[in-house]
């Protein structure tokens, strides 16, 4: 949603709003507080940092219901988060339900569903503020100015709606920006900085607000936890799968015993430490094969898309291949992910049948040259073995 700031900007700085301000703040705050259950939906977003795909959408709903007996959070309360999994790219749909009495979390998908239930003897009222972050209680509190600063009040508007826009700082300076529709009396956007420079940045957009008295809160949650047959992890002895992938190049890269080709597979990840550490061993190893027609080195990126892995091997300056989880099938991604569930980053080392004949975890840089020798001596006594 794009901001439209007003060329006119009236800002009232540290000790407070003017009256006008004041009294939207005061309005807003009767609006939420005035009925029993209060239901609103939102368009929330994550931006956690500037490279392709670090961007998380979901669609929120969330039901409040006022409680008189609970003392933690004052609400019994269900949050419902559809999103599509930013690793695994499967619909998934969360749940986060208090009826006062036991927090339930749930996770419903294609492939696995899953339950978590917290009584009451182990909830405190930090778990719940948590669970409620960018919601009505939060809302509440800026309003009020709870355990917030108030800074400044501004006039804005989104999408052509007069807005204020509301700034306050929590005890850890981090930054909150409220947006409240002028006419309505109701918050139109939250934007937490998190952090500026990396960004990190949460914004939840709010639409259709529904007010009532006569709702009924639900008492507990249907869950079938479904019956799913765990896939584990291919291990030393086992044959590789037969999979065909594609490097971020649009190379295919046929993976199966046809082609009596041996393979050494970096399993790494962007977002790994280690795996960073060891892109010059990983070239050093490439290089040496190189010229060998019956051995493939590469990179396999479970985790990560086409695009972000794009920009990455630029920025890294990567010169071998590079595949990633490209199965558009659910299944068929989630196999994938399940077989390879090892640390990252991990060796596997597959000889010309197809066969895994080694597999090896982590990575220490002061050690790169014992792991190069490691690796060259493990494949030419794989080589031998397959010539037997």
């Amino acid at each position: 949603m794009k901001l439209v700031w007003t060329t006119i900007t009236v800002c009232v700085i540290l000790l407070g709003c003017s009256e006008p301000k004041d009294s939207l703040a005061r309005n807003t705050v009767g609006r939420l507080n005035s009925t029993k259950y209060v239901s609103y939906h939102v368009d929330y977003l994550t931006i956690e940092g500037k490279s392709a795909g670090d961007t998380i959408f979901s669609t929120t709903y969330a039901f409040f219901e006022k409680s008189e007996t609970d003392t933690l959070l004052g609400y019994n309360f269900l949050v419902e988060n559809s999103l599509v999994h930013p690793r695994f790219l499967i619909p998934i749909v969360l749940r986060d339900h208090y009826n006062g009495k036991k927090l339930t979390w749930t996770l419903e998908s294609q492939v696995r569903n899953n339950i978590s239930i917290t009584e009451s003897d182990h909830i405190d009222k930090a778990l719940l503020e948590d669970k409620v972050i960018g919601h009505l209680p939060m809302l509440l509190d800026l309003l009020n100015q709870k355990s917030f600063k108030k800074i400044s009040a501004t006039e804005t508007s989104i999408n052509d709606f007069y807005c204020i826009q509301y700034t306050l700082n929590c005890k850890d300076s981090i930054e909150h920006q409220l947006f409240i529709d002028a006419s309505n009396r109701l918050p139109v956007l939250l934007r937490i900085l998190i952090n500026r420079e990396q960004p990190f940045i949460k914004e939840y957009y709010y639409r259709n607000f529904v007010f009532t008295n006569t709702s009924k809160f639900p008492s507990t949650i249907d869950f079938t936890q479904e019956s799913v047959k765990e896939i584990l992890p291919v291990e030393a002895g086992d044959v590789f799968p037969n999979w065909k992938l594609e490097t971020i190049m649009g190379d295919t890269l046929n993976l199966s015993g046809h082609n009596r080709t041996a393979k050494l597979i970096f399993l790494s990840g962007i977002h790994c430490g280690a795996c960073q550490l060891q892109i010059p061993t990983t070239k050093r190893i490439y290089e040496h094969f190189s010229q060998r027609k019956d051995i493939k080195v590469f990179g396999l990126y479970p985790y990560d898309s086409r695009e972000r892995l794009y920009i990455y091997a630029q920025e890294k300056q990567i010169d071998y291949p590079i595949a990633f989880n490209s199965f558009t099938n659910i299944d068929e991604r989630y196999e994938l992910f399940q077989k390879l569930r090892y640390p990252i980053p991990s060796l596997i080392l597959i000889d010309k049948d197809n066969r895994i004949v080694w597999i090896k975890t982590g990575f220490n840089a002061d050690d790169a040259d014992d792991y190069f020798t490691d690796v060259v001596e493990m494949t030419t006594k794989s080589k031998k073995k397959t010539r037997r």
